[in-house]
C-alpha cells in the first residue's frame, strides 16, 4: 500500500489535488493506495522535553500505523519559507520521534520509497520545498524516488475534478508514480 499525504492545510489546497491525483493514478496502476488530510489530525504540538508523556496519543499511533503499513509514501507539501509546512513538520517530528518511540524509532519509513512532490504559485517554490522534503526524509532513511513533481506557478494546472490539465506535469507525475509503484513492490 502507498500512503498518500499532502502538507497544504486548507481544502482547496493545490498539494492536496496532488496528492489525491497521485492516489487515482496508483488505483490506475492497480497499486492500493491510501490519501489521508492530516490536518483532519488534532497532533499536538510535539515537545520532546516533556518527559511525563507516557502514551501516545490516539492520532499518533493510528498514523504511525499507517506509516508502519505502507510500502511507499508520496508527500506533497507546499513551501513555506524556504520549507515545508508546520503542520507536515509536526506530523513527521511526532511520528518518527523518541519521545513516545524510543526503539525502533525511524522503523516505519526505513529503506521504504518515497516520492516527494510540490505545486506552488510562485516560480521556485515547488522546487524549494521539494528540496527540503527529500532532504528530510533522506535524513529519515527513506529511499527517495529520482523523480520529484516540482509544479511551479501551479494556480491553473488543475481541473474542476482535480485532475491536472497541464500534459507535461501529468507526463513527469506519471514517471514518478511509476517508479513509486516499482520500487514499492521490492522486497528492502
Amino acid at each position: 500500500m502507498i500512503l498518500i499525504l499532502s502538507g497544504g492545510a486548507h481544502k482547496d489546497s493545490m498539494n492536496k489535488k496532488l496528492a489525491q491525483h497521485v492516489e487515482k493514478i496508483c488505483h490506475q496502476l492497480n497499486a492500493p493506495a491510501e490519501f489521508i488530510d492530516i490536518s483532519t489530525y488534532d497532533l499536538p504540538l510535539l515537545d520532546p522535553s516533556n518527559k511525563s508523556a507516557q502514551t501516545p496519543p490516539k492520532n499518533l499511533l493510528e498514523l504511525r500505523e499507517k506509516f508502519e503499513r505502507a510500502n511507499g509514501f508520496y508527500i506533497s507539501t507546499p513551501e513555506y519559507n524556504g520549507g515545508i509546512t508546520p503542520l507536515l513538520s509536526n506530523l513527521l517530528n511526532s511520528v518518527f520521534n523518541f519521545v513516545y518511540f524510543p526503539k525502533n524509532t525511524m522503523a516505519p519509513i526505513i529503506n521504504k520509497p518515497a516520492l516527494v512532490g510540490s505545486a506552488s504559485p510562485s516560480i521556485y517554490g515547488a522546487l524549494q520545498a521539494c528540496m527540503t522534503l527529500k532532504s528530510q526524509l533522506s535524513h529519515m532513511d527513506a529511499i527517495i524516488c529520482p523523480h520529484a513533481v516540482s509544479l511551479s506557478q501551479a494556480n491553473d494546472m488543475f481541473d474542476n475534478e482535480g485532475n491536472l490539465s497541464n500534459a507535461e506535469a501529468e507526463k513527469r507525475l506519471m514517471q514518478g508514480v511509476n517508479v513509486l509503484v516499482k520500487l514499492s513492490n521490492m522486497v528492502f
